[in-house]
């Protein structure tokens, strides 16, 4: 793997607000996480968002995203990083939840060899060659550390980014108003603060989001998300 270059502090913030810019082509806003299903079932309503989203902070992405994450950045070789990323397939135990991710991780890695990231082509043969299933989490990590993104920016980028896709997924649905969304970011900021704290290295991913989870597996006609 690319060995990191050493950013100014300045240097390191200019990269976080443009890899963090909701104009950055990541695979993630294509798709809702279980959100369209759950307003449709009544589920999740304009007053419950904000505790929805919440949820998804605490059960998904501090269990799961963030390990994987801080994993994957920790790995020090390709080699490294595929068994990581094995390990990170066998522990996502819907099939449809798996797809979705590779899906997700696809076209970030799509945006990053476009783009020339450092690291970007190596993943894109592995992924191609079959050596890695290459998760959104792991690839997403993997690129974070080779742009040289410290792993508690990375760990920061990432779940204000889950963030930013879950709300503007619920603006798109009609379920709440940009300045409402600003509102419970602000809100959910200090949660983000403390879930987004470095996992022990070693340790794996364990989350529960059972609302989400179930919703993301149900079919349903006329989708505006791929879940």
């Amino acid at each position: 793997m690319t060995s990191a270059p050493r950013l100014t502090p300045e240097a390191e913030l200019v990269l976080a607000l443009q890899m963090g810019d909701s104009a950055y082509p990541t695979g993630g806003f294509a798709y809702s996480w279980g959100l369209e299903t759950l307003i449709a079932d009544g589920l999740v309503t304009r007053r419950t968002l904000p505790v929805w989203a919440r949820a998804e902070l605490e059960g998904r992405w501090h269990g799961v995203d963030r390990i994987a994450l801080a994993g994957a950045w920790r790995a020090q070789d390709t080699a490294g990083l595929e068994a990581w990323d094995g390990i990170i397939d066998l522990h996502l135990w819907s099939e449809l939840q798996r797809v979705q991710s590779q899906q997700a991780g696809a076209a970030t890695l799509v945006a990053a060899t476009r783009l020339d990231l450092p690291g970007a082509a190596a993943m894109r043969d592995s992924v191609a060659a079959n050596r890695m299933a290459g998760h959104f989490a792991v690839l997403t990590g993997a690129l974070y550390r080779a742009a040289g993104l410290r792993l508690e920016t990375a760990l920061l980028l990432s779940a204000q980014g889950v963030l930013r896709v879950l709300l503007s997924a619920a603006v798109r649905l009609g379920k709440a108003g940009a300045l409402e969304v600003q509102a419970i970011m602000t809100r959910l900021a200090p949660d983000l603060l403390r879930l987004a704290e470095p996992p022990p290295p070693g340790a794996l991913p364990c989350g529960f989001g059972p609302l989400s989870d179930i919703a993301q597996m149900r079919p349903r006609n006329g989708r505006l998300f791929v879940n």
